[in-house]
């Protein structure tokens, strides 16, 4: 037993040592293994053109159910600009992420999960929440992984990102 505690222990300071990158910054964004809880496949095209956020998060995480409300305050204050929030569970059982949404609603941005497909779109995808800036053109601007996330993440360094994103149009 003392074996496996100190080897899951050893695990997560590791994991917590090494920066991880859900994708790289200065890449396309690949949004196109997204089942939306409407039970449509997410389209990318519905966001061409518009800055967006894409979130990853799990209903077992507490700072994503937290930040869904964050969220949810920050695309009300935003989407006139063209902004958009994209909400994607994974590792997670869909009934659990349902309810969770239930519960923190309203939610009035796409919510879903990735399907099998997630691994060849996300490679690096590891932890959440992850949030992924995402320009009118499509480039990821700005990663942040979810213990990069201070007091809610908002203030820390994506809200800049995302001025200069609606200002400069890339």
């Amino acid at each position: 037993m003392f074996v496996r505690s100190a080897a899951l222990v050893l695990c997560i300071l590791a994991s917590a040592a090494a920066p991880v990158a859900a994708q790289v910054v200065g890449e396309k964004a690949k949004l196109s293994s997204i089942e939306l809880f409407d039970g449509t496949r997410f389209d990318p095209k519905t966001i061409e053109g518009k800055p967006t956020l894409v979130y990853f998060w799990a209903s077992w995480c507490p700072r994503c159910r937290n930040e869904m409300r964050s969220l949810e305050r920050h695309y009300q204050l935003y989407k006139e600009k063209g902004f958009t929030i994209v909400a994607v569970n994974f590792r997670d059982k869909i009934e659990n992420a349902k309810a969770m949404i239930e519960s923190v609603k309203p939610i009035s941005f796409p919510v879903g999960s990735i399907n099998d497909d997630w691994r060849s779109d996300y490679p690096s995808l590891q932890g959440t929440p992850t949030w992924m800036l995402i320009d009118k053109t499509g480039v990821i601007r700005k990663v942040i992984v979810g213990r990069e996330v201070i007091t809610g993440g908002w203030l820390d360094g994506l809200e800049p990102d995302l001025k200069k994103v609606l200002a400069d149009g890339g």
